[in-house]
């Protein structure tokens, strides 16, 4: 159960961090 949870957390970081990665990106092509 902590184990889950712990994974979720670091999978929510990794998505959070793809988002601003792509939105940085999209921002320099404009």
């Amino acid at each position: 159960m902590v184990i889950a949870k712990g994974y979720s957390q670091v999978n929510k970081q990794q998505k959070h961090r793809i988002c601003t990665f792509t939105r940085k990106h999209i921002q320099m092509q404009n």
